[in-house]
């Protein structure tokens, strides 16, 4: 008799959790049906398609634009800077070429530190 009570209650129990089963699938039919209604709609306008090269960086391109830019850029630099020997290079002169110390030094600094003085070209 023990066991027939046990029996009762455990099915009292499989009913009840039985029902709240189809309670919680109930619950997600209607949830996925209220889901397929609110999705946006999608329109395809052109189909896939498989490239005809796989995607990297393109190596040679790009090192072409730097070594151009360096080259540039040396060029540039050889033809605005003074040479450091004294020859004549690009458009400044030689002895015209002085330090801007007159930039650097403030007007109670010592003696050494005049506003140049540039010589003729002859």
């Amino acid at each position: 008799m023990v066991r027939f009570g046990e029996f009762k209650a455990m099915q009292e129990d499989l009913t009840h959790l039985e029902q709240l089963h189809c309670a919680a699938s109930d619950r997600l039919a209607r949830l996925e049906a209220s889901d397929s209604e609110v999705a946006p709609q999608v329109e395809i306008l052109e189909a896939a398609s498989v490239p005809q090269l796989p995607w990297r960086p393109l190596y040679a391109r790009d090192a072409g634009i730097s070594l151009g830019a360096a080259v540039a850029l040396g060029f540039l630099a050889i033809w605005l800077l003074p040479p450091a020997g004294g020859g004549s290079g690009g458009p400044w002169r030689s002895d015209e070429v002085q330090w801007p110390a007159h930039l650097l030094c403030s007007p109670r600094s010592p003696p050494v530190c005049r506003r140049p003085t540039r010589s003729r070209v002859n």
